[in-house]
């Protein structure tokens, strides 16, 4: 569990005036390149020299003073941390629970884009994680209760059909990390059981086919709050024996390439469609085919969806009809954590 802040007063004097005063020795000699370095992050790095290094002191002196956060972050109980804001225009993610969220005028245009894709494609399936929030609801800072306005997940669900659309937040009853927003290995793998019977794939691989390892988590979400501890002890899964899945360049793909981890990083670059691409095949010419557009919930779920494919190109992006048109999958998977359900109506380029 988090320590409670404790600082005295003269040493946040102390901290706060040193803090000034590093701070005007660095950024005064570039503010009047401020304004035109956002939101270029290289620009501010040079405006700004030691941002990050400096956004995180002052985080530790106003946790330490007053037990206060960053926005982005949510301190829970039991020293559970969770997400806040993934864009300022799309508010806070816990609004919907909290009941301050009115439904959008834009909703009907969602429902639409996604009825069109299933319409022209048989095999497309939207599949949405749950958000930290909605399963750890036991560890959030207030009552666990939906506001008037429900969510806007049940209402898209509702609008496309359930045959369209795989919410997975009756599947997956843990699996989240305290320091993380996302889920790991657990979480993952109950997702993935949901998503075999929904397609109906070959023998799902059984939890006996992995053994955890402890691994020192670099949790987002404690990154995010920019203060305190960066890692937590989790387990992550490891293939207990080689399965048939490899990425294009041999390696095998043999335990859960969680986004985080360098090896994981690696396996995903920039490809034909202009956003970040993984490729993985399988031997088998009887399996089927697939495009998966995701977000940073996928890297998780691909060690297990990839043993069921001949290949897989999964892009790191907003649906891409040129990508499907390429490839002539047998399935499309769409997937978004609920969030950002939003997104998956969006139709344009890369974002």
């Amino acid at each position: 569990m988090d320590a409670e802040p404790r600082i005295s007063r003269a040493a946040a004097l102390a901290t706060v005036v040193a803090f000034g005063l590093v701070v005007a020795g660095l950024w005064l000699p570039g503010w009047r390149t401020l304004p035109s370095a956002f939101p270029d992050e290289a620009a501010l790095q040079a405006a700004m020299p030691g941002r990050s290094t400096a956004a995180r002191l002052w985080n530790g002196v106003r946790w330490h003073l007053t037990g206060s956060t960053p926005p982005t972050v949510v301190r829970g109980r039991d020293g559970w941390w969770f997400y806040a804001s993934e864009h300022a225009q799309d508010g806070h993610s816990l609004d919907e629970m909290e009941g301050r969220v009115a439904p959008s005028a834009d909703e009907p245009a969602w429902a639409e884009a996604i009825r069109a894709r299933v319409a022209r494609l048989p095999g497309y399936l939207v599949v949405v994680p749950p958000d930290k929030h909605l399963v750890e609801q036991k560890h959030l800072p207030f009552p666990p209760t939906i506001g008037p306005h429900g969510l806007r997940l049940d209402r898209l669900e509702l609008a496309v059909g359930r045959g369209a659309m795989l919410n997975l937040i009756g599947a997956v009853a843990g699996g989240y990390p305290r320091s993380d927003s996302h889920w790991l290995d657990e979480g993952a793998y109950q997702g993935y059981l949901a998503i075999h019977r929904r397609l109906g794939l070959s023998a799902p691989l059984p939890r006996t086919a992995f053994t955890a390892k402890p691994y020192d988590w670099p949790g987002d979400l404690w990154a995010l709050r920019m203060a305190g501890p960066t890692h937590e002890r989790v387990e992550l899964w490891q293939a207990v024996a080689p399965l048939p899945a490899h990425w294009l360049d041999g390696g095998l793909v043999a335990k859960p390439g969680l986004f985080h981890l360098p090896a994981a990083q690696a396996a995903w670059a920039v490809g034909p469609s202009g956003a970040r691409e993984a490729v993985t095949i399988v031997d088998d010419p009887t399996l089927p085919t697939a495009v998966v557009f995701h977000d940073s919930f996928m890297p998780a779920l691909l060690p297990y969806l990839s043993q069921h494919f001949r290949r897989v190109r999964y892009v790191w992006c907003h649906y891409l009809q040129p990508v499907v048109d390429a490839e002539r999958p047998d399935v499309v998977i769409h997937e978004n954590v609920s969030r950002n359900v939003q997104w998956l109506g969006k139709v344009s380029g890369v974002p």
